[in-house]
C-alpha cells in the first residue's frame, strides 16, 4: 500500500467523509491504461492551464484545481500509488454510494436501487469466478425492492446471505 493511501487522512473514514470529487485518470484527461509518457505529458498541459499565475481572476480556486491535479499526478506518476488506487477504486466508489442522505426508494440512487444493484454485481461476480459444473451455480436471490414481501423475497434473501 502506498504512502500517501494508508496515512490516516486517506484511510476508509475519513476517505469516504471528503470523497475525491473526480479521479485522477479523469482529472489528467488519460486513459487508466496511460504510459508515464502520456501521464507526464496530461500533467504538464493541464498544470499550466490552472495554475494560479495564469488565472488571476480566480486565484484560490485555481490554486485547489491546480493542488488536486499536482496529487493526480503524484499518485498516477509512482507506480506503487498507481497500483494501489486502481485495486482499490471500486471499493471506495461503492463505499461513497452509501450516506445518510440516500431516500428509501427503488430508484437507482435510492437505498433499495443501490443495494439492489450491488448485491445483484455481487451474485454476478461469484457466479463468473466459481468454477462450477453446468448446473452446480448457487440459486442467489435478489435483494428485492420496497414493496416486496418478507415472506417470499426478503427472508429468502436472508437466508441464502446467511449460509
Amino acid at each position: 500500500m502506498g504512502a500517501q493511501q494508508s496515512s490516516s487522512q486517506q484511510d476508509g473514514e475519513a476517505y469516504n467523509s471528503q470523497p475525491r470529487k473526480t479521479c485522477y485518470y479523469e482529472l489528467l484527461a488519460v486513459g487508466r491504461d496511460a504510459t508515464d509518457d502520456d501521464i507526464k505529458r496530461a500533467y504538464r498541459k493541464r498544470a499550466l492551464e490552472l495554475h494560479p499565475d495564469r488565472n488571476l481572476k480566480d486565484v484560490e480556486n485555481a490554486t485547489r484545481r491546480f493542488a488536486e491535479v499536482q496529487t493526480a499526478y503524484e499518485v498516477l506518476s509512482d507506480p506503487q500509488e498507481r497500483t494501489w488506487l486502481t485495486s482499490t477504486e471500486d471499493i471506495f466508489s461503492l463505499i461513497r454510494r452509501f450516506n445518510a442522505s440516500v431516500l428509501f426508494t427503488d430508484d437507482p440512487s435510492g437505498f433499495f436501487g443501490i443495494v439492489k444493484a450491488t448485491f445483484d454485481q455481487l451474485a454476478d461476480e461469484e457466479i463468473a469466478a466459481g468454477e462450477y459444473a453446468p448446473g452446480d451455480a448457487p440459486d442467489y436471490p435478489s435483494f428485492g425492492i420496497s414493496s416486496d414481501s418478507y415472506e417470499f423475497v426478503v427472508k429468502r434473501f436472508y437466508n441464502v446471505s446467511a449460509d
